[in-house]
């Protein structure tokens, strides 16, 4: 497993005279989800083959979409119809990363942008929405998921846990390489997430190091990844409990002031 620190200070998209970031689009660490899509951009029109690609939760924009090498055909899936800003999605298919709708084997290429920390609001577990990934990707695919640490988001991203987040790439199923970026943002500004509680102590003292960063996983798979019974049993249960939960719940449990019951809960489950 390799590990790419990719600070702004040493980043391509750096205007090292004006210390601002070349990306014009987006704030902040969003950005950085822009940078790594123009260089996947740029990996995949040197592919020298027809590459097909899936992108998971698409949203109702894509930067690759609209940047697509010639030599790479796009389809999108999302589990909404109609985005919640009332956009219509570009999605070529209404559906979840836990039952995507493609059959096994169909893609050289899965991208999860942003995505990865939203999967529990949906109601899927991390293993269900892998071992959909693995199902549809080709042995010797790639699967490549950005998310943001100390954000918003599943518990384990916005508390940056990586052992727990690279832990879900089994050595048996992929090879995984790591890219950190604006994890140390000098010279630019750090950024916070609107979780306030990450940046102070139980007096609202205030703590350091909890600036918010991307973190961009490259998975190649070796091997289909499938759930063992436990696993399975786990993401059923989540699924089911979740159909009884409205949206706003499930979101609230995932981002707001739920999140200490709910790493107590992560132990069992």
């Amino acid at each position: 497993m390799d590990i790419k620190i990719n600070d702004c200070a040493v980043c391509r998209f750096l205007d090292k005279d004006n210390s601002a970031c070349l990306i014009k689009d987006g704030e902040s660490i969003r950005k950085c989800v822009i940078g790594m899509n123009q260089i996947l951009v740029e990996e995949l029109a040197k592919a020298g083959k027809n590459v097909r690609l899936l992108e998971i939760g698409c949203g109702s924009w894509s930067y690759l979409k609209d940047n697509l090498p010639a030599n790479v055909s796009w389809e999108g899936i999302d589990p909404l119809a109609i985005t919640d800003f009332g956009k219509k999605t570009i999605a070529t298919k209404v559906g979840s990363v836990g039952n995507i709708p493609f059959e096994a084997e169909s893609f050289d290429v899965v991208l999860a942008n942003q995505s990865l920390e939203h999967w529990y609001e949906f109601g899927i577990t991390f293993g269900r929405g892998l071992s959909e990934i693995s199902r549809v990707l080709k042995t010797g695919g790639v699967f490549y998921a950005n998310a943001p640490i100390h954000f918003h988001g599943h518990i384990w991203l916005v508390k940056g846990l990586l052992n727990k987040i690279t832990g879900l790439f089994a050595e048996k199923y992929w090879f995984l390489n790591q890219e950190y970026w604006r994890r140390n943002p000098a010279p630019l500004q750090p950024c916070y997430g609107w979780k306030t509680w990450l940046r102070t102590d139980w007096l609202g003292r205030k703590k350091e190091g909890f600036s918010a960063w991307e973190i961009n996983l490259i998975a190649t798979k070796k091997e289909s990844f499938r759930l063992n019974i436990w696993q399975k049993i786990k993401a059923d249960v989540y699924e089911t409990i979740s159909k009884f939960l409205p949206t706003k719940i499930k979101t609230i449990l995932n981002y707001g002031p739920f999140c200490l019951l709910k790493a107590v809960l992560g132990k069992f489950f």
